[in-house]
């Protein structure tokens, strides 16, 4: 699934809704926090940074989507916990580029904070 036309438009429209979820949960881990560096000095994200961070993290997960080759899963489900899995690492190394300090964390966070909304965790049945 590398190039766009291959794909199936049903899978371009669940990566797109997917994206907006990450980007979502993201924005409530990155936006909303004060991060304190190494040296003691305290940052916080702003919005051009944020949005550079989604562009960057697009890319990022493009350019590993070949790797993952999800044409030759046979289940929808198998090819969807590769598809997470592929965004959670570019969102790894997105922030790894970006050379915060906090970075192995934020990946965790944003799962959280997605899990945490999600139906299953709320107790009801899907």
């Amino acid at each position: 699934m590398s190039s766009v036309q291959n794909v199936p438009m049903r899978w371009r429209a669940f990566r797109a809704l997917l994206f907006m979820f990450l980007g979502r949960a993201a924005n409530k881990v990155l936006l909303n926090r004060v991060f304190k560096a190494r040296d003691g000095s305290e940052t916080r994200w702003l919005r051009p940074e944020f949005d550079r961070f989604l562009v960057d993290l697009k890319s990022d997960a493009d350019s590993l989507r070949p790797i993952a080759d999800l044409d030759a899963l046979s289940k929808t489900g198998n090819k969807i916990m590769v598809e997470l899995a592929v965004l959670t690492i570019s969102a790894y190394r997105t922030l790894c580029r970006s050379g915060p300090t906090h970075a192995p964390l934020l990946p965790i966070l944003a799962g959280i904070s997605m899990a945490s909304r999600s139906r299953w965790s709320r107790g009801r049945s899907a």
